[in-house]
């Protein structure tokens, strides 16, 4: 049996399913967000799984504004037609969806953590080798001066 719990807005409609006695599922819209673990009976589940949907609450209104992806796209230096931004819009709003998703954990008993291995220095030793000599190293090269390759400018003076 699965209950349903509806909150709508502008954008989207939010539904939850409680398909087990321990799991229910948040979706919004068409697509699946987040699966939960419920302890309990059937009522414990039914509160769960509306407590959890009215404290998501704030995850769906994530969603960007034409000129917020106009100055995203300017920032990126991104030349986007009026499709691409609509587009984009709605991209760049699902996945601050799952940002939004991601703040609502609690991470109070989680330790922080520096790096996700040991570190370890992975240089090697710096020793000292005869090089190449120029001429073989400059001997294909389109053009050269003295002993360095030459190469066109990049930056306008």
């Amino acid at each position: 049996m699965a209950y349903q719990c509806y909150i709508s807005n502008v954008l989207r409609c939010v539904r939850i399913h409680c398909h087990t006695p321990s799991t229910c599922r948040l979706v919004i819209g068409d697509r699946m967000v987040l699966d939960y673990t419920c302890r309990g009976g059937i009522l414990a589940r039914i509160v769960c799984c509306m407590a959890r949907c009215y404290t998501s609450y704030a995850f769906l209104s994530m969603s960007l504004s034409i000129d917020e992806v106009r100055h995203i796209a300017w920032l990126a230096r991104l030349a986007v037609t009026d499709e691409e931004i609509e587009r984009f819009r709605a991209e760049l709003s699902v996945i601050l969806d799952h940002f939004s998703v991601l703040q609502t954990l609690n991470t109070d008993e989680v330790p922080a953590a520096r790096h996700a291995s040991q570190l370890k220095n992975v240089l090697r030793d710096d020793c000292v080798h005869p090089s190449l000599a120029p001429d073989l190293v400059l001997s294909n090269a389109p053009k050269r001066q003295n002993d360095l390759f030459q190469v066109p400018p990049i930056l306008e003076q």
